[in-house]
């Protein structure tokens, strides 16, 4: 039985692996980003950072979403075509994400340069050609070829980064421009990799372009709202406070969402596990899966108070003291985080049914709830502020889950058969 899927094990952990190390990689170099970058560097690049992922979203609506579905079920020429028309949607999108960047530098970020905007718009552009080629790794079981990729990538950024900021000087400059040039570099080899493997074949098509659209809007609208939830704090920050109190928040942030990267490596193999159970699943299997979720949740809570503990241990040793005043963030973000994990146990219930639409309702709402919150709480408590303002998004957004879930899905909630 193992030997029969071995090969899906070791893929498994590869990506499991790879992910870690990419988010590991940025955590280390901690201590070396908060000693040589100042509150307002940091609070810059944090801005940045925000605006990169929200945009980024509209550039291409992420087609790599459409080819991991669809890419088992065409042929490989079809999926070239549709490749092919991707690239004409995403420069589309870019195009009109840049004029809304623009618009919106000019309206409240005078203080950064145009070029900043245009570079983060041409940026997402490329990087859609980076995430077509991990996904074509994926559909043609390259774990290996994944993990040298994403590998290089992680190696090349941080070498990068340590040299222009250490030994230039550039401060938040040398990560941006590290950023921008490890992105330009290997989107030319992805488009290189997609060509000679003919993953891009010439056919302009717009009932292609039309129906990409149609596609991946909904799915699109999931993605923004949990974006949202996890960026739009550093933009209100940044323009209702100012960049150092960007810079504080998103180092409290970083510390306090390491909890979150430990549910996600566990959320990783548990999924796995919960759709091959809930398939034609009987009372009592669901029982079981049932009482894992609530260990899997009182273990959750437990976890926060051991991470509550010894965050402030982590935090002295990693974070440069210039940065401590950020630390009352970390335990908020983390218990807003330690919702999120109760929520994606019980958001499987939703794909297992199909109710894809309804999670994308219930997660583009949790994040307009949490843009009205961090208008409403940052300018009466700052930073903390924003952080309870993730806490309440999250919280809401589990529970409103679990209830529209037991809509759908008879659940043994006191775990036990019904008898009628």
């Amino acid at each position: 039985m193992i030997k029969k899927y071995k090969m899906q094990i070791t893929n498994s952990l590869i990506y499991t692996f790879s992910t870690i190390v990419s988010k590991a990689v940025p955590f280390l170099l901690l201590p070396l980003f908060t000693a040589y970058l100042s509150k307002k560097d940091y609070g810059i690049l944090g801005l940045i950072s925000a605006i990169f992922s929200i945009s980024s979203i509209f550039v291409g609506l992420r087609p790599s979403l459409f080819i991991i579905v669809k890419g088992s079920q065409l042929d490989k020429k079809e999926v070239a075509k549709y490749i092919y028309n991707i690239c004409f949607v995403t420069l589309y999108s870019a195009i009109i994400v840049g004029i809304v960047l623009i618009i919106v530098r000019h309206a409240f970020f005078n203080e950064l340069s145009i070029y900043i905007f245009i570079l983060i718009t041409f940026m997402g552009f490329l990087s859609v050609f980076n995430e077509l080629l991990e996904t074509i790794f994926q559909i043609e079981k390259k774990a290996y070829c994944y993990f040298i990729y994403q590998l290089s990538k992680t190696t090349l950024s941080a070498s990068l980064v340590l040299l222009l900021i250490i030994f230039f000087g550039m401060g938040w400059e040398g990560k941006f421009f590290a950023d921008f040039l490890v992105i330009l570099a290997f989107s030319i080899f992805a488009l290189y990799y997609l060509i000679r493997k003919r993953y891009i074949v010439i056919n302009y098509d717009i009932d292609k372009q039309i129906y990409l659209f149609k596609y991946l809007s909904p799915l699109t609208l999931h993605v923004l709202g949990l974006v949202l939830m996890g960026s739009i704090d550093r933009v209100f920050i940044s323009n209702m406070i100012g960049f150092e109190a960007t810079g504080l928040y998103s180092i409290g942030y970083t510390i306090g969402a390491l909890l979150g990267v430990i549910h996600d490596a566990l959320l990783k193999v548990w999924s796995p596990e919960f759709y091959k159970k809930m398939k034609d699943a009987t009372v009592k299997t669901k029982i079981k899966i049932l009482k894992f979720i609530y260990l899997y949740i009182l273990g959750s809570f437990l976890m926060y108070g051991v991470f509550v503990w010894v965050a402030p241990f982590i935090f002295n040793i990693m974070v440069n003291i210039k940065f401590h005043e950020a630390y009352p963030i970390v335990p908020i973000v983390a218990l807003g985080l330690t919702f999120e994990s109760v929520r994606k146990l019980f958001i499987g219930y939703h794909y297992n049914l199909g109710k894809n639409y309804r999670i994308a309702f219930i997660t583009i709402s949790a994040g307009i709830l949490n843009a009205i919150m961090n208008y409403i709480l940052i300018p009466k408590y700052g930073i903390d502020g924003a952080a309870y303002a993730t806490l309440i998004a999250y919280t809401i957004v589990a529970i409103i889950t679990i209830i529209d879930v037991n809509k759908f899905e008879k659940i043994p909630w006191l775990l036990k058969m019904e008898v009628k």
